[in-house]
């Protein structure tokens, strides 16, 4: 788990990555207001890294079989990683870098990260 902004949610959200392999990987989004927590939805995670931007906000980083997107995530009435970024690479080329700081989760027990709420 982890807190984090979302352009088009007011406050922060609590974000839940589930998926025992990369390939199987989904996030739970959770707007947390005041003393309650309202689920807001998901996004699919398949071979993703979720990050924060330099903005602040939440993005996604997916790279699969030498093509790769990024951008930030939006919400408006529902989830959606944008695509302001993507590309492909050959199999001598690296993908480029997350454009953020990647989002290290808390073990679902550890309630350390959402202690100030």
């Amino acid at each position: 788990m982890a807190t984090c902004d979302v352009y088009g949610i007011d406050g922060q959200v609590l974000l839940l990555s589930h998926g025992e392999i990369e390939a199987e990987r989904y996030y739970d989004v959770y707007q947390i207001l005041g003393d309650n927590v309202e689920y807001i939805g998901q996004i699919a995670g398949s071979h993703t890294v979720a990050y924060i931007g330099n903005d602040g906000m939440l993005g996604m980083y997916n790279a699969h079989q030498g093509y790769f997107t990024y951008g930030p995530v939006l919400y408006d009435g529902s989830l959606s990683a944008s695509s302001l970024n993507e590309g492909t690479i050959s199999a001598d080329e690296s993908y480029p870098d997350v454009p953020g700081a990647e989002i290290s989760f808390y073990a679902i027990t550890d309630f350390s990260g959402i202690a100030q709420f």
